[in-house]
């Protein structure tokens, strides 16, 4: 059981401990008494404790979440074409560091569109 799944029952239980106190003054058929009062009073301000402290949580998970997402905007990373007929045919950076070309302003703006682009190497064969 998770953090929050205990503190969602520790809410059921608090919740079900002030009932009880005022089911058992009014099977009685009187007003709650000082300590009765001072209990529930108690109980309740837990509940709200308890609550924050669920919110906040969920709070940080929500927050988790976002940050766990692709970012707009982000760059988007270059996969490699590397295979083994042709071991340098990849000229991404992070698999040939000193033989990688920088991005053209075509090229960019197609990523900042989401389309695609063939990235050439930059050791190509002259010979036609």
């Amino acid at each position: 059981m998770n953090k929050l799944e205990e503190l969602r029952a520790r809410l059921q239980d608090i919740q079900m401990q002030c009932a009880a106190i005022r089911d058992k003054a009014d099977a009685e058929k009187r007003d709650l008494n000082e300590t009765e009062s001072k209990e529930i009073d108690t109980l309740l301000n837990d509940f709200d404790i308890t609550e924050a402290d669920i919110a906040r949580r969920e709070r940080i998970e929500a927050q988790t979440g976002k940050l766990d997402q692709p970012q707009p905007g982000a760059p988007r990373p270059i996969p490699c074409r590397r295979t083994a007929s042709a071991p340098t045919a990849c000229a991404t950076p992070r698999c040939a560091p000193g033989r990688a070309r920088p991005l053209g302003l075509e090229q960019l703006w197609r990523l900042r569109q989401g389309r695609s682009f063939r990235r050439r190497c930059s050791t190509r064969s002259t010979a036609a």
